[in-house]
């Protein structure tokens, strides 16, 4: 028999006795992320060094998910709020894709999968389960990491750019619309184009109406909130049954919150490839149904 020395002895660096293919997972996720980072990083500074094409920002009806909400653009196309950049704006911010990104990257950066993910892919902390790490104490979320608490501040946040995304998802059903029109008054279409912003938005309601902090905040502060009759319930049974629906929605969410995470990645990402490709004629974007 093994003794306590023996047991507790300190492996080096990805020692296991694990003899199933371990690493594949974080290797896919080092690469999966990876590769999101360089074309998300590609995206929102393209803008910077081509402003005059508008750098695939939109195509008619179709607004990229990367720049939406539009705040301001190069020229006064219909989807920018604000309009266009004051001529004080430095140049080297000049992408609206900076103005708005850090709130659904924030999103992503303290969600609780992704922490996991990321944290064993590109950290090694941990490896995987069983496998020796790269160093020898546990630090938990101290330090700067304690940036990750706010991730709660980030949902609201991101459940506010679920409504704006699919306010443009709704635009994109309308096209031809005569300059200083509202778009409502163009004609009634669904192009590709359409259902590409609509399953974005799907996804990413998937997403992020699965998330852990959501699930909390509905089903929190309650002993039993499933219970009409519970004393601690306040005697509000009609209020406690109708958060009780509420949690089991989002729990089926939960259940497959990786699933959500990993699609809604990769759809966000195309549905920005797409309107860029649409808008420089690399794409044709095809009518599915015309009204």
């Amino acid at each position: 028999m093994a003794s306590g020395d023996e047991v507790l002895t300190q492996r080096r660096f990805g020692e296991t006795e694990r003899t199933d293919n371990w690493w594949s997972h974080p290797l896919v996720v080092l690469i999966g992320l990876s590769l999101f980072v360089v074309y998300g990083l590609f995206r929102t500074v393209y803008p910077v060094f081509v402003p005059e094409a508008q750098a695939g920002i939109y195509h008619e009806s179709l607004l990229s998910p990367f720049y939406s909400p539009l705040l301001f653009a190069e020229e006064p196309v219909t989807h920018v709020v604000f309009g266009t950049f004051p001529e004080w704006w430095p140049q080297l911010v000049r992408s609206p894709a900076i103005l708005i990104l850090w709130a659904p990257l924030g999103l992503r950066l303290t969600c609780y999968y992704y922490r996991k993910a990321y944290y064993r892919a590109f950290f090694q902390d941990p490896t995987a389960c069983a496998v020796s790490e790269p160093r020898d104490d546990y630090a938990g979320e101290t330090g700067l990491l304690r940036f990750q608490n706010v991730h709660r501040y980030f949902l609201y946040l991101g459940i506010l750019f679920i409504v704006m995304l699919s306010f443009e998802a709704i635009r994109a059903l309308f096209w031809n619309v005569e300059a200083g029109q509202p778009f409502w008054t163009g004609d009634l279409q669904v192009r590709v184009g359409t259902l590409v912003l609509m399953l974005n938005v799907f996804l990413l309601a998937g997403y992020t109406f699965g998330c852990h902090s959501l699930r909390y905040l509905i089903g929190g502060n309650r002993r039993c909130f499933s219970c009409p009759n519970n004393p601690h319930n306040g005697g509000d049974g009609r209020a406690i049954s109708r958060r009780y629906g509420l949690w089991k929605g989002v729990t089926k969410l939960n259940v497959n919150h990786a699933t959500w995470a990993w699609f809604s990645l990769f759809m966000v990402a195309f549905a920005d490839f797409y309107v860029w490709m649409v808008s420089i004629g690399v794409w044709p974007d095809y009518t599915v149904i015309a009204f």
